[in-house]
């Protein structure tokens, strides 16, 4: 099954599917097509109409999406660009710098970073940790696109041994 609001229909080239030339009218959703690659588009077609009428009556809303097919459906993995930025064994700053995590906070001996794993502890010179800090402050969500090449001239010489520990924190360039 296809259907005019996939990203499929909006893009069959890059999926590999051909959809021939066909009239569009009101509600005609289900799109006829050819897949070279061989799917059985249609195992899914009673399946799917089942889940959307339980859905529509509102039944069967914490039912698990598997168990509408007979057979098991493919696994599907979207891509994690975050997780990936974060697995880089080199900080590759070129994007939109992204803190993550909280708001940095100080305590007597350096920063204290609170991410997604937790919180870490950075220990180094003043002016490299107060620079770290004000970065991870305009790094966060909803302010002002950040990208490296604006601060990276201004940074103090000790923060380059730093910005490993800040990017398994959870500063990540997007």
């Amino acid at each position: 099954m296809l259907t005019r609001h996939s990203a499929v229909y909006a893009e069959p080239a890059r999926f590999g599917v051909i959809v021939p030339p066909h009239a569009v009218g009101f509600a005609a959703n289900d799109v006829a097509h050819d897949d070279p690659h061989g799917a059985d588009h249609d195992a899914c077609d009673r399946p799917l109409v089942e889940a959307l009428e339980a859905y529509k009556r509102g039944r069967s809303l914490d039912r698990p999406v598997h168990t509408w097919f007979a057979d098991a459906p493919p696994t599907t993995e979207a891509p994690d660009r975050v997780a990936r930025a974060l697995l880089q064994p080199e900080p590759v700053w070129a994007g939109r710098l992204v803190w993550l995590g909280g708001a940095p906070l100080a305590d007597d001996a350096g920063l204290v970073l609170h991410g997604a794993e937790g919180p870490t502890a950075l220990r180094g010179a003043p002016a490299a940790l107060e620079w770290i800090g004000e970065l991870l402050l305009a790094a966060a969500p909803g302010q002002p696109p950040l990208e490296w090449a604006q601060v990276a001239a201004g940074r103090p010489a000790t923060v380059d041994r730093l910005l490993p520990t800040v990017r398994r924190a959870g500063l990540v360039a997007v």
